[in-house]
């Protein structure tokens, strides 16, 4: 993954880039999938990609990471650790 970028959501600006980070990819950048993430898009206007958050415990990432797998909206996520993202477990839609 190398060097992680910033929080898609200000909930997580507090939480120090070297924990835990979970990296996803969702199928479409519309209202159905904003909905189950909980917050709107922050790369509207600015082209569609990967949005990461950034938590402070492996329990809090990991929930969310597995939310995110069974949520139906999302293309990959991965489960990230350390300062330069080491890829800890990883799921992708067949």
């Amino acid at each position: 993954m190398g060097f992680l970028v910033g929080n898609c959501d200000a909930r997580f600006s507090g939480t120090p880039r070297d924990q835990w980070a979970v990296d996803f990819l969702p199928y479409a950048p519309d209202s159905e999938v904003e909905g189950v993430i909980g917050y709107p898009n922050p790369n509207k206007g600015y082209g569609y990609g990967t949005w990461c958050e950034f938590y402070a415990t492996e329990t809090e990432a990991r929930a969310r990471f597995e939310f995110l797998k069974t949520s139906g909206v999302i293309e990959r996520v991965e489960l990230l650790h350390g300062p330069r993202g080491a890829c800890v477990d990883e799921w992708k839609d067949a």
